[in-house]
């Protein structure tokens, strides 16, 4: 469980919002992950599941 609190000015713009893929492997990032669990386990949002690599992140904003 977490909670999440944000300070904002505007309204929510869906399109305004982005991320990237947990397990990208340019990144590579080590999370921990419980023992007895594979990535497989995890449960991600809909929103997560979709989220882009780095590469294709760079390729798509021309960076």
């Amino acid at each position: 469980y977490a909670e999440f609190c944000y300070k904002v000015t505007d309204f929510y713009h869906p399109n305004d919002e982005g991320g990237l893929m947990f397990n990208d492997p340019d990144i590579n990032v080590q999370w921990p992950i419980p023992e007895g669990m594979t990535e497989a386990d995890l449960i991600l949002s809909d929103k997560d599941k979709v989220n882009a690599s780095f590469k294709d992140y760079c390729k798509e904003h021309n960076l």
